[in-house]
């Protein structure tokens, strides 16, 4: 009865594991989701950005060579700065994203090897001792 009893608790350790491994597997790809999302924010502001510079290189141009510009610099300027600080503030919540991600997967490795070193949660195989089969 011991065997059946240690298999019991194996498929019941390997049961509480799949659904430990499903659960951070979807929190996993929405933290993925998340990450592309603001990645793609990112890389929109400066885009933006790019091309407020343009428009303030072809105004300077214009004025070096003695040409008319209506382009209002302080407008841009402020347009600037302001696309700045927005990527300042998407690229560190993408940081601490991914750095609260690595801490997860850290802490999960953690508690895995505590219970590995508790014996807990470890599956026993039996092997059979008889050659003759």
């Amino acid at each position: 009865m011991g065997f059946f009893d240690n298999l019991d608790e194996n498929l019941k350790d390997i049961r509480e594991n799949l659904e430990f491994l499903s659960k951070k597997l979807l929190n996993e790809s929405q933290d993925l989701k998340q990450a592309a999302k603001l990645k793609y924010e990112i890389l929109n502001e400066k885009r933006i950005l790019s091309d407020l510079y343009e428009k303030l290189g072809v105004h300077s141009y214009k004025l070096m060579k003695n040409e008319n510009s209506d382009l209002d610099v302080e407008e841009i300027v402020k347009e600037i700065e302001r696309h700045t600080s927005r990527v300042s503030s998407l690229e560190m919540g993408y940081e601490i994203n991914k750095n609260i991600n690595t801490d997860d997967i850290s802490l999960i490795q953690d508690e895995e090897i505590k219970k590995d070193d508790e014996g807990e949660g470890s599956i026993i195989f039996i092997e059979d001792s008889d050659e003759s089969k």
